[in-house]
C-alpha cells in the first residue's frame, strides 16, 4: 500500500529513505519539502471521497504531500506532520454512514491495539474533517517502507526470500497477532501480505484494522479477501483467533511457493479447491464442530458436504516433497514446513495452533 523498492538484502541493511507505491509515482520521503512530491494535482472529491489538492494543509498541521494509494473505503496520503516534523501516513475515510460507522470501528479497533508493540503498525492519531459530501474521519499512522505483498511480487523462481527471511517474517507475524489475540482480544480478520508492512530495518508490522473485530463478540458475518478466508468464515460461522492463523497459513505458503494456496474466482471454487487440498474423512460428523443454522444452511453441504467435513491428515498440496519442488530446502526442512501448515491449516477451527504455539514449532523455533 505505501511503497515499492524493497529486496531482501535491504532487510538486513536498513534503507536510508522512503518510498511510495509504484503506482503514484516512486517518491523520496527522507527529507520534508514544502510542495507536494509530484507536480500532478489529485482530487479525489466525489463518490464520497474528500476533495484533496496538493500542498493541502489539515487541522494546521498535517501539509499533503502526495497521494499513495485508494480503496474501497478510503485513500491514503503521504504527509509531513509540522508538530513532529516527521512523514506519516493519513488515512481519509470516504464520506456516508456506513463509511463513517467503518471509520469509527476501525478507530475503536486501532485504540485497542496501538500501544507500541513492535509489530502493530503504530496508530498516532485521528480527527475528522468536513467535506462537500459530510463529515470524514482520518486517521494517522506512522510511515512504513513498502509491504509483504511488494516483496514477494518482486521475487522469481531464481530470487526467493530465503528460509531464513521467511521464518524472520512468520514470527513478526506470530508475534504481532499473539499480542491482539491475547492482549487485546481483537481478531484482525484480513491477514494476508498487503496488510503486513515493512519498515527500513526489516521489521513487519501488521497493519489495516478495518475488518477488525473483538473476539468476545461472536461476529458470525462474512469476512476477509477470499483467497485467504478461514472455511468456517464461508459457513457465517462465529469468528475466532483461529481464523486469523488460517490466513497467516495461507500467507506462510505463499511466502515460500510464491503460489497462492487458494484460487477463487468465486466462493464455489475455492470450497472445492480446500476439499482437494485438505482431502475429506469418512466418519467425522460436521455437528462435532459447527451448528448448522437457518442462516448457513444453503452454504452447509457445499462446504462440508451432507455427513463429513474434509478434515484430513494427508494434504498433497502440503507434503514436504512438493513444497521441496516449488522451494528448494534441506529434508528436514521441508518436513518441518510440510508439518507447520498442515498444524495450522487445519478446517476445524479448534484444532489449529494458536499464534503462540506457532511460533513454538520447530521449523520457526529451531
Amino acid at each position: 500500500m505505501l511503497v515499492k523498492e524493497f529486496n531482501e538484502s535491504s532487510i538486513e541493511t536498513p534503507k536510508s529513505s522512503v518510498s511510495s507505491d509504484k503506482e503514484t509515482g516512486n517518491e523520496s520521503a527522507s527529507s520534508h519539502s514544502s510542495t507536494a512530491d509530484s507536480d500532478e494535482s489529485f482530487d479525489f472529491g466525489e463518490n464520497g471521497y474528500f476533495s484533496v489538492q496538493d500542498g493541502q494543509c489539515l487541522k494546521n498541521r498535517y501539509e499533503i504531500l502526495s497521494l499513495l494509494g485508494s480503496g474501497g473505503f478510503a485513500t491514503v496520503h503521504k504527509v509531513h506532520d509540522s508538530e513532529t516534523k516527521t512523514t506519516v501516513a493519513m488515512k481519509i475515510g470516504r464520506s456516508g454512514e456506513m463509511d463513517n460507522e467503518t471509520c469509527e470501528k476501525e478507530i475503536e479497533m486501532l485504540e485497542l491495539v496501538s500501544s507500541g508493540h513492535e509489530n502493530i503498525v503504530q496508530f498516532t492519531s485521528h480527527f475528522s474533517v468536513c467535506g462537500p459530501y459530510g463529515k470524514h474521519f482520518v486517521m494517522v499512522f506512522e510511515l512504513l517502507d513498502t509491504d509483504l505483498f511488494t516483496i514477494l511480487a518482486s521475487t522469481s523462481a531464481e530470487k526467493r526470500l530465503s528460509l531464513d527471511t521467511v521464518r524472520r517474517f512468520s514470527k513478526d507475524i506470530l508475534n504481532g497477532l499473539n499480542y491482539i489475540h491475547t492482549k487485546c482480544g481483537v481478531v484482525h480478520c484480513d491477514i494476508k501480505p498487503e496488510n503486513i508492512m515493512i519498515s527500513r530495518t526489516g521489521t513487519l508490522k501488521i497493519g489495516d484494522f478495518g475488518l477488525a473485530v473483538l473476539n468476545s463478540e461472536g461476529c458470525t458475518f462474512t469476512v476477509g479477501t477470499c483467497h485467504y478466508r478461514a472455511p468456517e468464515i464461508f459457513l457465517n460461522s462465529k469468528i475466532s483467533f483461529s481464523a486469523d492463523l488460517w490466513s497467516f497459513g495461507c500467507t506462510l505458503f505463499e511466502m515460500i511457493t510464491r503460489k497462492k494456496l487458494f484460487q477463487c474466482p468465486n466462493e464455489c471454487d475455492k470450497i472445492q479447491h480446500m476439499k482437494k487440498i485438505a482431502g475429506t474423512t469418512g466418519e467425522i460428523i460436521y455437528q462435532q464442530f459447527f451448528k448448522r443454522t437457518s442462516q448457513n444452511d444453503d452454504n452447509f453441504e457445499m462446504v462440508f458436504g451432507k455427513h463429513t467435513v474434509f478434515v484430513s491428515n494427508a494434504k498433497p498440496w502440503l507434503n514436504p516433497e512438493l513444497l521441496n519442488v516449488w522451494h528448494p530446502m534441506m529434508e528436514q526442512e521441508a518436513k518441518e514446513v510440510s508439518d507447520l501448515l498442515k498444524k495450522i491449516l487445519k478446517s476445524d477451527p479448534k484444532k489449529r495452533l494458536t499464534a503462540k504455539k506457532a511460533m513454538e514449532h520447530p521449523f520457526l523455533s529451531n
